[in-house]
């Protein structure tokens, strides 16, 4: 879920440009496989994904409702 949901211009696209997973919506090798996450600012946090991918900084209040949207059952 937290892949899917990168926030960066190329995952989610941009003025002309479909993203990431409009384009191929399956998850490839090290796509899901956290490598590295560091604080950003006070404000979020920006994940390096194992497949070299990390432009995607999440805020706080992102992940906030990330973490709501899943069922806990």
């Amino acid at each position: 879920m937290l892949r899917r949901a990168c926030p960066c211009a190329a995952c989610r696209g941009e003025a002309g440009y479909a993203g990431r997973f409009a384009t191929d919506p399956e998850l490839h090798p090290g796509e899901d496989e956290l490598a590295d996450i560091s604080l950003v600012g006070a404000y979020g946090l920006n994940v390096v994904w194992a497949d070299g991918h990390s432009t995607g900084i999440y805020t706080f209040d992102q992940l906030r409702r990330l973490g709501g949207a899943v069922d806990p059952g």
